[in-house]
């Protein structure tokens, strides 16, 4: 429905823009209808802002800008003036909610002078007949916003509070049940055992995601993110995990594992990596991709060379053969797709069912008992800002490795014909 429609837009800016501290800072300065997309055509498909072209990083809630950009029927008073901050953004969901909700605009004119009149008086009404029957908390919602003073708007935190928002969308409709939670610790508790090679390859997985694949995972962090920073501190990852015994040794062993490029927090695509699997067992053609990726030049292998161009100039020589060194059974240096699959052998999934039964049955004890978490490797590494992605994986069952094999050598076939 078109208010269902609202909603996931509403939930989806305000997740990137409840504080001044959030992991990206933007203010878009060019909300509108035609930037608002379905990720794919479900009908309970995430909603995405796009164009970005006009954006801004901002310091702070009070940094003022003063670009005049943006499209006049959703522009705030302030933004005409040429001194605004990121609240004329809240300006422009209203002018949006307004029309989602009544199909009219708050704001029309025959003449472009005439609009800019009307935005500058603040001049709009509830009369139309799209109106008819509406809430008036829908209405004070909408007014709320709609105000020419950005100081008397609420913040997007404010907003996200709303009565009328919240009565229409339930805050449990936005977190994950209880299994889902333990089955996502399980993976945690796997995840920091793993090689780092299998840690790349998980991001690297990343680049074929959908929003309907890691939609559980995306509600999963969110839970995690107490502070909505975009990011899970130490502290805010063990009252994640209090419920389930963990010893505060276990808890760091466990935190540094998915702290991928180690900077002390655990970034939105670092926790998809370590929890994809989650969603069940990776199929070897994903997996085929992610070597294909890695195996930037189509050698068969993945060498010291590759990793480089995925981990960036500033790893070291010596990480980089670690890397490899881990994974490297024939010591030829290089790292084949036999290899490669052998980071998942045929008792991964097994383990990670068995982790997930201690899991909740150490759920109703005390933390003192521990369970039979053993450390993993916590290996360092720092993953480029560009090559951080959304992850993703596939329920469906693995295909026989000649089958792969040939998928593979077609693609890469295909790419050297399409070179030529």
């Amino acid at each position: 429905s078109l208010l269902s429609f609202f909603l996931s837009f509403f939930m989806t800016f305000l997740s990137t823009h409840l504080s001044p501290c959030l992991l990206c800072d933007i203010s878009w300065k060019d909300l509108k209808f035609e930037n608002i997309m379905f990720a794919n055509p479900s009908p309970t498909a995430e909603i995405k802002i796009i164009d970005f072209g006009l954006s801004k990083k901002y310091g702070s809630k009070g940094d003022v800008m003063n670009e005049g950009v943006g499209t006049m029927y959703t522009m705030s008073p302030e933004v005409i003036e040429g001194n605004y901050t990121s609240q004329a953004d809240l300006w422009s969901v209203g002018v949006i909610t307004y029309m989602l909700v009544s199909s009219q605009m708050p704001f029309y004119g025959k003449k472009k002078r005439h609009v800019i009149k009307k935005i500058m008086m603040c001049e709009y009404d509830f009369t139309g007949r799209g109106w008819h029957g509406i809430s008036s908390q829908a209405r004070n919602f909408v007014s709320d916003l709609i105000k020419k003073d950005p100081e008397e708007r609420p913040t997007a935190e404010e907003a996200m509070q709303n009565f009328w928002l919240n009565k229409q969308f339930s805050i449990s409709d936005r977190l994950p049940d209880e299994d889902t939670m333990d089955n996502i610790q399980a993976t945690l508790q796997n995840f920091s055992r793993y090689k780092v090679l299998k840690k790349i390859a998980l991001m690297v997985i990343a680049h074929k995601s959908t929003s309907e694949e890691i939609g559980i995972l995306r509600k999963a962090f969110r839970k995690y993110d107490e502070e909505k920073n975009g990011s899970i501190t130490l502290g805010e990852f063990r009252h994640g995990l209090a419920e389930y015994g963990y010893s505060d040794d276990e808890i760091q062993d466990m935190f540094q594992g998915a702290d991928i490029d180690k900077t002390g927090s655990i970034k939105y695509t670092e926790f998809l990596a370590a929890t994809i699997e989650a969603r069940g067992e990776i199929s070897e053609e994903r997996l085929a991709e992610a070597f294909d990726r890695l195996d930037s030049d189509d050698s068969g292998y993945i060498s010291l060379t590759n990793l480089r161009q995925i981990l960036g100039q500033h790893v070291s020589k010596s990480e980089l053969q670690s890397i490899i060194a881990e994974c490297d059974l024939t010591k030829d240096n290089k790292i084949s797709y036999e290899e490669f699959l052998a980071l998942w052998d045929q008792h991964h999934d097994e383990q990670r069912q068995e982790c997930l039964q201690r899991l909740t049955s150490q759920k109703s004890k005390s933390s003192s008992f521990g369970s039979s978490y053993s450390r993993g490797n916590s290996s360092s590494f720092s993953l480029p800002e560009s090559n951080e992605h959304l992850l993703s994986c596939s329920d469906e069952p693995k295909q026989p490795m000649h089958l792969t094999r040939q998928w593979l050598q077609e693609e890469r076939n295909y790419r050297k014909r399409k070179h030529d």
